[in-house]
């Protein structure tokens, strides 16, 4: 019985302790996402992928674009004119944000986290360095973060670094909090209740079974009492009678006694 209380009292700890939850969770929300292949398709920028193949290893580039921008295709293209040289170090995740409500509040969520003050789109972030717009001036910062990050031995993505931090505790938090405390509490009284009481009542039936028991000894005794007082006057009686009959025998012998010396 008090090992199952203290499980139950330790499951009930972890249910109100303040659980660490995540401001994100980037792999198992459905944000509609495009590789570059897929995007540079949907732009309709012709391109030729044959070499190209993405792994684990390569850069993630995420970019925050529009179907239609133009400063978001033309940085596509600059994506697809240095896949021949630069492919093997970088791959591509696009969110489409004028279309896709989500993904416009996740662009917002992204925007505010790393503090970029990003206006418009394009918006990409390679490795911890964030870009907004595009032009043929930002090609050699762009390559040069791709490489900055595929060398660094400290791998940065933003969508981890944002799952990690934990959700701010709102009022609505406290309130859940409370109330699953409140119940918690409840359960906790009402088990320690009836395992008190149920100690109690086995300490009763054991008193009334003990006292039953001295009641029995209690009219044994008595009646053991009662048949030796029984016997007692039984032998007075037998005794009394004893004596009795020898005081009628001995008064017989006197009267005969008596008459024969009258003769």
């Amino acid at each position: 019985m008090k090992k199952n209380v203290l499980i139950i009292i330790f499951i009930l700890c972890l249910l109100v302790l303040p659980i660490k939850t995540e401001a994100l969770k980037y792999k198992g929300v459905d944000y509609k996402t495009l590789n570059l292949d897929e995007a540079l398709t949907e732009e309709e920028i012709e391109h030729d992928f044959s070499n190209y193949k993405e792994s684990d290893k390569q850069v993630t580039i995420y970019l925050f674009r529009g179907k239609g921008c133009a400063f978001c295709r033309a940085f596509l293209t600059h994506l697809n004119d240095i896949v021949d040289d630069m492919g093997k170090y970088f791959k591509v995740v696009s969110f489409e944000v004028w279309n896709d409500a989500n993904n416009s509040e996740l662009m917002d969520e992204v925007n505010n986290f790393l503090n970029a003050k990003a206006t418009g789109i394009p918006f990409y972030i390679i490795g911890d360095k964030t870009f907004v717009g595009y032009g043929e001036s930002y090609d050699e910062d762009i390559k040069s973060a791709i490489m900055e990050a595929y060398n660094s031995k400290n791998k940065y993505d933003v969508f981890e670094e944002m799952s990690n931090v934990p959700k701010e505790i709102t009022s609505r938090d406290v309130l859940i909090w409370s109330i699953v405390c409140i119940l918690c509490s409840a359960v906790v009284i009402l088990v320690f209740t009836g395992v008190e009481f149920a100690l109690t009542r086995k300490k009763l039936l054991a008193i009334e079974s003990a006292l039953g028991i001295v009641k029995l000894d209690n009219k044994k005794k008595v009646k053991d009492l009662d048949i030796t007082a029984d016997l007692g006057e039984l032998k007075e009686t037998k005794k009394e009678e004893k004596v009795e009959k020898k005081n009628n025998n001995s008064n017989k012998k006197n009267k005969k006694a008596n008459k024969k010396s009258r003769r």
